[in-house]
């Protein structure tokens, strides 16, 4: 899942060398996305509407339930 999480925000334009992802487990595993500040705009698009969709994204493809949070 990490990886995927990865590949999407890099492919969004994010530099790839400060993107920076945390797992934190519980009953809701959580990954915490952390970006430079000037990508910001990228991975969260307008009103968040890029994020909402990677996290729609991601919610899909986990077999358990998962969120997702982003960082600067």
């Amino acid at each position: 899942m990490k990886k995927l999480i990865l590949y999407i925000v890099q492919s969004l334009g994010a530099r790839p060398e400060s993107i920076n992802i945390r797992v934190e487990r519980g009953d809701v595993t959580t990954f915490v996305v952390k970006v430079h500040p000037e990508d910001k705009p990228l991975v969260w698009g307008e009103n968040g509407k890029v994020f909402q969709s990677l996290k729609t994204i991601i919610s899909a493809a986990a077999s358990h339930p998962v969120k997702l949070k982003l960082e600067v």
